[in-house]
């Protein structure tokens, strides 16, 4: 605990120094909008080529001088190269008097030698090291134009850029659920919650189901137990109410400062979504038009990942990003990446807010990026519309400052409810808004998950896949969206008051309301089942049926009676027992796989799904591919058969009879090939070792030899092979 403390508070005085002598360095505008003439000396970001291995910055040296690793000896040979540049041409710079301020304050630190030293920044007033990325070591330099050239042209320097305001949205933070359907091991309730907290514990608001809106929170007890939540932002303050079950959780800080909201959000007793979890406070300076240096993120992140990441049990949550422009901010980017994929790399999990400028945030821009949230390895937050207590139902649409589009994973309450330490120590109450509070909700609620999953160990996608799973989805511009939600989708009234049954309305039984055979009955208890599967739900008036969503073939093989298929991106399997369609269960003597992919198909274009590319039918053989496809197409046409193939990935080859060689199906069909002028009938019969068509197959139970027949001829009348088949003369063996 001593040795985190000191670490910090040295992180917290270097992050300060670089501010305090980064102001008199800032860019301004005058009142009238002409822009003061820029100083050429600058702080800058370098980022140097490393292979010898991990550096360690913010460690207390092991070593004497003497015994140097060779990382140690490569990065101390860098600076102390720059060093002497810098030196033998201090006349570049046009600030003396900074120089000179910065040379002083480095020698002041030289005198202190009973002070323990505890980072591994080299001898250099002028540079020293921020961050190691995975082959990569970031530098803070203090140099003037013409020496920024000379450091370029350096071996093994990948790049340099100066250092630059990112503006920061303003921040945010969640967690919740209930036992039954959540699969929480203790329920935890906080009666008239904030609505921020209340919605993401509960499922789509329907008024004409559940009568008035239920304001409770419901979380599991275990609430982010153990787990660890680094809020990297502009200020903290622990020492209220919010933050008072400091003997269940740990709770640190860098320093103590006011109006801290986002760890509020995160893990406040009454505001925070995952109120038994650990904070760590990663304090960084912030201008009075809410910006922070580059090189003081790079610098935050760098101590991350060398100190606080514990693999599988971290979140990070980061509520400032912004628009960078990749071409000036290179460094700040690609060094910011870097970081961020070793923290991922070791088990964290980076939660970032989208931001509030109302920009559609698209992967491939090549000029300017929203950073961090557009990396690949975060997961990005935006809001959705709930500031209206009296319009609960139409909340589930994107607020209207939010960020979004593809680079957004998911979306969290926009408005948020909150206190923080005041002038003169006072508590204050505060509401508040921005995606910067969305991503820390959503950094609770992932505490939770976690501390619920302690034989799961998490990553990234896995928990990013498993929140989209639980997520209520809506719509921003005909495109599927999804809000966050904690687990526990049953909605109940305050006044106990239901129009309805099922989930939506207090999870009431629907035959206490209706004949227990009606259909619309029948459909809420198999959208129950389905729900409880995690399953997508689809239906109309009369047809129903359950996708479950797999993550590898395993889980397919295992599927037993299930017709599975794939939109290219995912796979699914139909639960047979919570479908009407009798082509969608093996077992039965109705099944047709391609039917059944068509009716789900169809039903899923009623229910406003959209499949990207259409649907391919897994069939029984699950390592299917299309090298085994065209195996089986060579050999078939090597014998002059006809290979048919339909758009989900069944085919048959049918093949001229010559007797018993190819009657291993005992399907056949006479048929005149319209590709030669043949006059009289030939008999063709299915090949089986090089079809994969179930129905085709006389030996399954599948098998049907009408049902093959008109496969057949539905394919040949496409196929330049044309086939012209008559009904009475199809013969079976």
């Amino acid at each position: 605990m001593e040795s985190f403390i000191k670490h910090s508070f040295l992180l917290l005085i270097a992050l300060l120094l670089i501010n305090i002598i980064n102001a008199k360095n800032t860019n301004t505008l005058s009142n009238d909008d002409k822009e003061i003439e820029e100083v050429k000396d600058k702080y800058y970001l370098i980022t140097l080529n490393n292979t010898y291995g991990d550096f360690k910055i913010y460690t207390k040296p092991e070593k004497s001088k003497r015994h140097l690793s060779k990382v140690e000896k490569f990065v101390f040979s860098f600076i102390d190269d720059v060093h002497e540049l810098i030196v033998e041409n201090k006349a570049s710079y046009e600030d003396q008097e900074k120089l000179e301020e910065i040379e002083n304050s480095g020698k002041l630190r030289k005198r202190r030698n009973n002070e323990e030293i505890y980072t591994n920044y080299g001898d250099s007033e002028f540079i020293n090291p921020i961050a190691c990325g995975n082959n990569t070591v970031i530098f803070n330099a203090y140099l003037s134009e013409t020496l920024a050239k000379e450091v370029e042209k350096f071996d093994d320097v990948i790049s340099i850029s100066p250092v630059t305001k990112v503006h920061a949205d303003h921040n945010n933070y969640s967690v919740d659920d209930i036992l039954n359907e959540a699969k929480w091991e203790k329920l935890a309730v906080r009666p008239d919650a904030d609505l921020h907290l209340s919605l993401i514990s509960q499922g789509k608001i329907k008024r004409n189901l559940a009568n008035e809106y239920d304001t409770n929170y419901y979380f599991p007890r275990s609430a982010g137990k153990g787990v660890n939540i680094i809020v990297i932002d502009s200020s903290f303050s622990f020492d209220y109410f919010e933050f008072s079950n400091n003997k269940d959780r740990r709770v640190e800080c860098m320093a103590r400062f006011i109006r801290e909201q986002v760890s509020d959000i995160a893990a406040g007793l009454m505001h925070g979504t995952a109120p038994r979890a650990n904070i760590l406070g990663v304090s960084l300076l912030v201008d009075k038009v809410g910006s922070y240096d580059t090189n003081d993120v790079v610098a935050a992140l760098g101590y991350v990942a060398e100190h606080l990441v514990e693999a599988h049990n971290t979140i990070i949550n980061m509520s400032f990003s912004g628009d960078a422009d990749i071409e000036n901010q290179r460094d700040y980017m690609y060094g910011s990446k870097d970081v961020i994929n070793k923290i991922t790399e070791k088990g964290g999990i980076v939660v970032a807010s989208a931001g509030n400028a109302k920009t559609e945030l698209i992967p491939r821009n090549n000029t300017n990026a929203y950073i961090p949230c557009q990396f690949k390895n975060v997961i990005c937050v935006g809001g959705i519309e709930n500031s209206n207590t009296t319009a609960i139902p139409d909340v589930y649409k994107r607020a209207e400052n939010s960020n979004y589009g593809s680079g957004v994973d998911i979306y969290a309450p926009f408005h948020v409810d909150t206190e923080y330490i005041g002038l003169e120590s006072f508590v204050v109450p505060d509401q508040i808004r921005g995606t910067s509070f969305s991503a820390p909700m959503t950094a609770g609620i992932i505490a939770s998950v976690i501390s619920e999953n302690r034989d799961i160990k998490f990553t990234r996608d896995s928990m990013l896949e498993y929140l989209l799973k639980r997520a209520i989805p809506f719509d921003i511009e005909g495109k599927t969206q999804y809000t966050l939600n904690n687990g526990k989708h049953i909605v109940y009234s305050q006044d106990n008051k239901y129009n309805g049954c099922g989930i939506l309305s207090g999870n009431r039984p629907c035959e206490k309301l209706c004949n227990r055979n009606s259909n619309n009955c029948k459909l809420q208890k198999m959208k129950d089942q389905c729900d409880i599967m995690d399953g997508l739900f689809i239906h109309d008036s009369q047809n129903y049926a359950c996708l479950i969503k797999y993550d590898n073939d395993y889980n397919l093989f295992n599927s037993k009676n299930s017709v599975c298929f794939t939109d290219g991106a995912s796979k699914y399997c139909v639960n047979h027992s919570i479908s009407i369609y009798d082509e969608c269960n093996k077992s039965s003597g109705n099944f047709n796989g391609k039917k059944c992919i068509s009716n789900i198909y169809n039903l899923s274009l009623q229910n406003g799904i959209h499949w990207q590319s259409g649907l391919k039918y897994l069939n029984k053989v699950f390592n299917y591919s299309t090298s085994v496809r065209d195996e089986d197409r060579q050999e078939c046409e090597k014998y002059k058969g006809v290979f048919l193939e339909n758009e989900y990935g069944e085919y048959i080859c049918v093949t001229h009879y010559f007797g018993k060689l190819y009657n291993s199906s005992g399907y056949c069909v006479y048929a005149i090939p319209s590709i030669k002028e043949y006059s009289e009938k030939i008999m063709y019969c299915v090949d089986l070792h090089h079809s994969n068509m179930d129905i085709c197959n006389k030996y399954l139970k599948q098998g049907d030899f009408a049902k093959c027949y008109d496969e057949i001829h539905e394919l040949s009348s496409k196929s330049l092979y044309y086939m012209e088949p008559a009904r009475n003369e199809y013969t079976e063996f």
